[in-house]
């Protein structure tokens, strides 16, 4: 890959764009009441104590139920309501659950919406709580929620939709719990993160070569959030922040500065309700290989018992390199658009028409089997 993909979803809390708007300041489960849908939500604690906050929307406005289950998962900084926000029918969420799809949607530990742990607190105990990266989120997060999901829905299988970093954790999940496999009809990973030597970004090579000062910094401010605690006040404040209209150009050219190139296909309507999102700042390894994080060599021989960096095993599991490493692609589809950029999957016009009907048609050549 040759774009700053891994910490594009950062932006998402500066691109909210609003002028004057009926859905402004409205929560996700209002947004989905407010246009006649059903929303639970479903608190699954994980095997290291996470409390997730898990939506679920049961069926559409028809109320026409299949009993045919998909988890939709988020990037990085990013939260479920990354597929509700287009609004029905177009946002994935809607549009599976008019089609009579159980319809969950996932929030890691990391997001607005799952906060709290049985021991730790989110500031008091910072460095601990936010000891974690993707591959906890592959191991643990992901595993229950699915199990979860299965089982109130009471189905044997279920269809997954994970964006960025949402196939990364996929991955992980697959290489690290292989059994898991059993439970997944078939996935669509919209831009997956995975290798990232040949991302060619300045800040992230500088950032990975200095990743053990940036950890000294953190330790000393006790900061381990980024860009700020993930607090109602800190969200209104960056609301306010791109609600002028002079604003408004500057905090679309920093979405632009990380989605590499300027998008053509992002709707002019007001993009309300993005704004619960963080990231927990910890480096990335820019290095060859899909591998697990680099701790230094003394922590890596104890949590690996090698100083060299373990890969994840993709060869467990049902971008241009990762296709040779999996077995089971059925399909790889490149979005025939140009400008197309990595948000444009969640926040397109044409997002339904291009993305989301060729996942559905996907999908039900799998629920036959």
């Amino acid at each position: 890959m040759q774009y700053f993909l891994l910490l594009l979803e950062l932006v998402l809390v500066f691109s909210i764009i609003v002028r004057s708007h009926p859905d402004e300041g409205l929560s996700l489960t209002q947004f989905v009441k407010k246009h006649g849908y059903s929303i639970e939500t479903h608190y699954i604690e994980t095997p290291d104590g996470y409390i997730l906050a898990t939506h679920l929307i049961p069926h559409g406005v028809s109320n026409v139920h299949t009993k045919r289950v998909v988890l939709l998962v988020h990037g990085m900084g990013s939260s479920a309501e990354n597929y509700v926000i287009l609004g029905p029918p177009n946002a994935l969420a809607f549009y599976s659950a008019d089609r009579g799809y159980d319809v969950w949607l996932f929030n890691a530990r990391d997001t607005f919406h799952s906060r709290k742990h049985r021991k730790f607190k989110v500031i008091m105990d910072a460095k601990n709580f936010w000891h974690f990266s993707w591959n906890e989120i592959g191991i643990y997060d992901l595993p229950i929620t699915i199990d979860y999901a299965l089982e109130h829905s009471q189905a044997q299988k279920l269809l997954y939709v994970g964006h960025s970093q949402g196939g990364t954790c996929f991955y992980v999940m697959l290489s690290e719990r292989p059994e898991m496999n059993a439970k997944i009809s078939a996935a669509a990973l919209l831009a997956p993160v995975s290798f990232l030597h040949n991302t060619f970004s300045p800040i992230l090579g500088f950032g990975a070569r200095i990743r053990q000062f940036i950890k000294r910094i953190m330790d000393i401010f006790n900061w381990y959030e980024l860009p700020a605690p993930n607090t109602p006040m800190v969200n209104r404040k960056l609301f306010t922040l791109c609600k002028p209209p002079d604003m408004q150009d500057i905090c679309m050219e920093i979405i632009y500065f990380f989605a590499v190139s300027p998008s053509t296909n992002l709707p002019m309507e007001p993009l309300c309700n993005i704004n619960n999102a963080n990231l927990q700042l910890r480096p990335a390894n820019h290095q060859r290989g899909f591998k697990k994080y680099d701790y230094g060599l003394n922590t890596n021989l104890r949590l690996y018992n090698s100083t060299m960096l373990p890969e994840y095993n993709l060869s467990n599991q049902d971008g241009r390199e990762l296709f040779q490493h999996l077995p089971t692609v059925v399909l790889k589809y490149e979005v025939p658009i140009d400008n197309w950029n990595h948000l444009d999957y969640l926040l397109a016009d044409q997002a339904k028409e291009v993305i989301y009907d060729k996942i559905l048609e996907v999908f039900k050549e799998y629920e036959r089997k």
